[in-house]
């Protein structure tokens, strides 16, 4: 029953802050954004792949951009699995996209969180206690959003209907 209820809000809190990254802008620019991160995130699973996304909705992320190294590409497939390679130099911290770019790599910021969270979570629980951003952390098979500083663990699948969810803009807290 608690799992039940945990669920419905995570997709709640979860929808209502990937709203506004989905549809303030164009949207069928943010659509080839939801399927490309749902492709990635697919193979990124299947793959084991490790990483941090970190998705810039209304509040700028220049500062936290500036801890990490300049990258221009877009949100394709492609870059992020690259990004993303276990051979990769780029992705030891954050990756952070705006719109559909991806604008810094290699962002270190300032991690919090209990103990329970590894690196890259804290990190996570960070940036989004601090902004209204929506990171997405994945590993081990494992793929974890976060907002507002709460994590819930999601599907790629998940995310798609997650990102894609018409809501109200209130914020809601899961306290």
């Amino acid at each position: 029953m608690i799992n039940i209820f945990i669920f419905i809000i995570s997709i709640v809190l979860v929808a209502v802050f990937a709203s506004i990254f989905v549809f303030k802008n164009k949207k069928p620019k943010y659509n080839r954004v939801v399927k490309v991160l749902q492709e990635f995130l697919t193979y990124a699973q299947k793959e084991q792949i490790e990483g941090l996304m970190v998705l810039e909705m209304a509040d700028k992320l220049d500062n936290f951009m500036a801890t990490g190294k300049r990258f221009v590409a877009k949100v394709l497939s492609v870059n992020l699995a690259k990004i993303f390679s276990k051979d990769s130099v780029n992705n030891e911290g954050a990756v952070i996209l705006r719109g559909d770019e991806i604008v810094a790599v290699n962002a270190t910021l300032a991690g919090a969180g209990g103990h329970y969270l590894n690196s890259k979570q804290r990190i996570a629980s960070a940036i989004t206690s601090a902004t209204d951003a929506l990171a997405i952390e994945f590993s081990r098979g494992e793929i974890w959003a976060f907002m507002s500083g709460q994590r819930t663990e999601i599907s790629p699948g998940r995310l798609v209907s997650i990102l894609t969810f018409k809501s109200s803009k209130k914020k809601i807290s899961i306290n």
